[in-house]
């Protein structure tokens, strides 16, 4: 994201960074700067708020002091059209006690889909959304002040985001500021994940080529799909098995080459570790597992779309610091090199 060429689109990145970073340090008060004072929220956790005084008081942290706090930004897509700005993102997290020889996670993750407006004081929230997705392990510290997850119905509880109105492509069909085609390949795949989690297969079919390939080669058996028929069929028969489906990734690398392009995106289940073990020697670890090695091509209408996804399940675990809250090789470390095969 270019800072000169967007300017917008980078001052909205910078105010979801400092929103999730103050969740994650347990300061919601700093929110009260990047919200409008009449700002809504629908949350699935904390329920309908008006006005920023009331979000700050709700997004109180409700459990004991912890010792680790890590949060990261995945699938970070915006929007704007110079006065109005819509912006999702998925968020995943890790709270845990330390008491000097175990550690007690708490592991949770959800989707974002925030309203932004432009103000004299420059880009501020006013209305925020979200969907808890999944929870895991200790939630003993918010389960008498959260909303938890229902997991006998459809996405664990009635969702708070509408895609069909809430989703950036829907509510900015046309960004005023321009896009890389690395920035289009890696804005595709985020329509895919997100059309697909929250059920909207208009987004994943105008993500997708006619002649899309899916190929599960280490995933359940799941095989091959070839054909927008059945790769909408294939993502739609996800949703008859899980009560909410979240697929937060990080990208891995962007490699353009003419009007065909790879994007390699590593994805972090920390809720899916085998045998869900999460201990002090590997909780500070940036997750990988599993990888999608995926092809794009620039279409006729010159809108890129993802024509091949190959699935791969993969385990790789690496030190990271728990203050970083964004944690793709993309934008950090060597661009990526080591998912290129």
């Amino acid at each position: 994201m270019n800072k000169e060429l967007c300017p917008n689109r980078y001052e909205i990145y910078q105010v979801f960074c400092q929103f999730v970073e103050a969740l994650r340090i347990g300061q919601p008060k700093r929110i009260r700067n990047l919200c409008t004072e009449d700002c809504l929220a629908d949350m699935s956790t904390v329920g309908s708020l008006v006005g920023v005084d009331a979000i700050v008081e709700a997004l109180k942290w409700p459990g004991p002091e912890l010792q680790i706090r890590k949060s990261a930004i995945q699938n970070l897509v915006i929007r704007n059209d110079g006065r109005i700005a819509q912006q999702s993102a998925y968020v995943t997290n890790i709270f845990a006690q330390d008491d000097g020889e175990q550690v007690y996670p708490f592991v949770f993750g959800g989707i974002y889909c925030n309203s932004y407006i432009k103000t004299e004081n420059g880009w501020k929230l006013n209305h925020i959304r979200y969907d808890l997705s999944y929870e895991f392990g200790n939630n003993s510290y918010v389960k008498d002040h959260w909303t938890l997850l229902d997991y006998v119905i459809y996405h664990g509880h009635e969702p708070m985001i509408n895609t069909e109105l809430d989703a950036p492509w829907v509510v900015i069909p046309e960004d005023a500021e321009p896009y890389t085609d690395e920035e289009q390949i890696i804005d595709a795949w985020f329509k895919y994940a997100f059309g697909l989690d929250l059920g909207d297969y208009y987004l994943t079919k105008d993500a997708a080529t006619d002649d899309i390939v899916l190929e599960f080669s280490s995933h359940k058996g799941h095989g091959v799909h070839r054909g927008m028929r059945a790769y909408n069929n294939f993502l739609k028969s996800i949703h008859h098995k899980e009560s909410a489906i979240f697929h937060g990734v990080r990208v891995g690398v962007v490699k353009v080459t003419g009007d065909e392009a790879i994007i390699v995106t590593p994805r972090g289940e920390e809720q899916r570790l085998r045998n869900r073990i999460m201990n002090r020697d590997n909780i500070h670890s940036l997750f990988t597992t599993s990888v999608y090695y995926n092809t794009a091509r620039k279409c006729e209408d010159g809108v890129w779309r993802i024509n091949k996804m190959r699935y791969m399940i993969e385990t790789h675990m690496s030190p990271i610091p728990d203050d970083q809250i964004l944690q793709d090789e993309y934008l950090y470390g060597d661009g990526g090199s080591k998912w290129l095969k």
